[in-house]
């Protein structure tokens, strides 16, 4: 894929969402819902701070996908 001009922000082996929206040409919108139709195949992975920096965002954790099951603050 990467023949073909596809590029990962963080190192060669992580995508962000604007990394694949640029490279298929779409609205973030269309990937989000092939996503949702595709929960149950994606193994998410879990990133470190350093990590997270590294894409160029001020933010100290990514945000949790829509699909993520929610957790209240009070279960353990």
């Amino acid at each position: 894929i990467k023949e073909f001009g596809f590029t990962c922000t963080a190192g060669d082996d992580i995508a962000i969402k604007k990394d694949i929206t640029q490279f298929l040409n779409v609205p973030e919108s269309t990937l989000n819902s092939f996503l949702r139709k595709h929960q149950t195949d994606i193994k998410p992975i879990k990133l470190d701070l350093a990590s997270i920096r590294s894409f160029g965002g001020k933010a100290s954790r990514m945000k949790r996908s829509n699909f993520a099951p929610r957790r209240s603050w009070l279960s353990p």
